[in-house]
């Protein structure tokens, strides 16, 4: 699959190399990257269910369905993004922004657009 902005080696799964990204998402994340203009680096993907044992994600996480990215994003281009992320359909929002620069990061999703009983949309790591 190849999506603007974002590279197949960005999103596939660093321990199977499969990328099963969900194409309704990454179409809200074109969009957003689009009409935003921040580059947004992503450090997680896809993830499969062993890689998502691995770094430690819940069984039910939203990369496991190809519906969740982790962009290493901080400082003014972590604020100038947060007001506009609803408008692309992203309800999953996770931040991390302790710690080195290179780790700090935003996660991403769009599993509580769809889901009856969706999961509280914002959370700190």
């Amino acid at each position: 699959m190849n999506f603007p902005y974002f590279s197949d080696d960005e999103l596939k799964c660093p321990c199977c190399g499969e990328n099963k990204m969900d194409v309704r998402f990454m179409d809200r994340l074109v969009g957003l990257r689009s009409y935003s203009n921040i580059v947004m680096p992503i450090t997680s993907g896809y993830r499969c269910g062993a890689h998502n044992k691995k770094v430690g994600g819940v069984a039910t996480s939203a990369h496991v369905v190809g519906r969740a990215v982790d962009i290493n994003l901080y400082q003014g281009n972590l604020f100038d993004l947060l007001p506009i992320i609803k408008t692309y359909g992203m309800t999953g929002v996770g931040l991390k922004q302790t710690g080195k620069l290179n780790k700090r990061m935003l996660h991403l999703d769009d599993l509580g657009s769809t889901e009856l009983n969706a999961r509280p949309t914002v959370w700190t790591y």
